[in-house]
């Protein structure tokens, strides 16, 4: 899975799994010749048979998020998508299916610290920036997961 397309899933012991995709697939920024439906579809497919396999709860990380670009809210005042809209329809089906599994998912990509509950109820996160670039403030998040796989 790694080596087809960059995501994979690592089981952190039998309450807890991480699965880490590969976001740059799903994106409206990339061309249709470098990432072809059939490698988005292929990791999506994946998703939904590694979160049924699973043990215990899962946490989803990513680079880019399944929301809107907050660029493009706060520099242009547009509502676009990060994702392909049928990519991000097939996730969220995907945890909406496997809320009770999923305890959360994390991201990046938009260099600021927010989080929001999706019309799913999973939670989405938004992890800061160590960086400055974009003005941001640089931080960063420690998260804390108990012994039970609970965040």
């Amino acid at each position: 899975d790694f080596l087809k397309g960059g995501y994979y899933r690592a089981t952190w012991n039998d309450k807890l799994t991480i699965i880490a995709l590969n976001t740059n697939m799903f994106s409206v920024n990339i061309k249709e010749h470098v990432i072809t439906a059939a490698h988005a579809a292929a990791q999506l497919a994946w998703l939904e048979d590694s979160v049924e396999d699973a043990p215990g709860k899962i946490l989803i990380i990513g680079h880019t998020p399944p929301s809107l670009s907050l660029y493009e809210l706060y520099s242009h005042r547009a509502l676009k998508q990060n994702w392909h809209e049928d990519w991000f329809y097939v996730f969220n089906s995907v945890c909406s299916k496997h809320k009770e599994k999923i305890i959360a998912t994390f991201w990046g990509h938009e260099h600021e610290d927010t989080f929001s509950l999706n019309e799913r109820g999973v939670l989405v996160y938004s992890l800061p920036s160590v960086s400055p670039v974009y003005s941001s403030q640089p931080a960063y998040t420690i998260a804390q997961i108990s012994e039970k796989g609970e965040l």
